[in-house]
């Protein structure tokens, strides 16, 4: 009970890995080894949601499905599981909630996903966090999953936030050519990056970071 005397439904609690039911239907898809690396680097950090009316899974189907496979494999269970006398894994589920129909039950397996979807990003943060993340532990990085490609999206997106901003032309590609008739200084000459502009170790892309 809370001071104020009201009920708080919602609770984590251990449930064996086995009597976790998923949703009869889901249609979100899931990169199992990527969870499974993220589990196995990072440890059970997301808890599924269970939808008390029909006893099955509402949220978290990659994660169950990871560990699945993970116990098939016969690999240890990642941080934060406890396991059980026989063996069993046990997860840390949410339990409390209530859907108030079917209808109601597959919109919120939906609505989960697709909230995560629709925020997107700021890539100006995001262009600097994957710099200090990668300078930090290139292994972390790694493990973000980010392609080349994407991290080359990522900075053309900044520096076009940047531009909208600013309303001036962002900072140019490493590989662009500088036309101005100003006199510069070696580095800058041989196409490194000038004071204050950081190269990203991936892309090659020149960026100043905060701005």
């Amino acid at each position: 009970m809370t001071e104020q005397g009201i009920r708080a439904p919602r609770q984590l609690t251990y449930v064996r890995l086995g009597e976790i039911r998923p949703a009869e239907v889901n249609a979100k898809c899931h990169d199992i080894p990527g969870i499974i690396a993220s589990l196995v680097e990072h440890g059970f950090i997301d808890s599924p949601i269970v939808d008390e009316r029909t006893a099955r899974l509402v949220g978290g189907h990659g994660r169950i499905e990871a560990l699945v496979e993970m116990r098939a494999h016969g690999d240890p269970p990642p941080e934060g599981l406890l396991v059980d006398n026989d063996g069993e894994w046990l997860i840390p589920v949410y339990r409390g909630w209530s859907s108030r129909s079917t209808a109601h039950a597959k919109a919120v397996n939906i609505l989960l996903n697709r909230l995560t979807e629709a925020g997107g990003w700021d890539n100006s943060v995001l262009a600097v966090e994957l710099e200090a993340i990668h300078a930090a532990d290139v292994n972390l990085f790694e493990g973000l999953g980010y392609t080349v490609d994407e991290l080359d999206d990522i900075m053309r997106a900044f520096r076009d936030d940047d531009e909208t901003r600013t309303g001036s032309p962002g900072v140019r590609d490493a590989d662009e050519n500088d036309d101005s008739t100003d006199d510069t200084d070696d580095d800058t000459a041989a196409g490194k990056p000038a004071h204050g502009e950081v190269e990203c170790p991936v892309c090659a892309h020149v960026f100043v970071p905060g701005r």
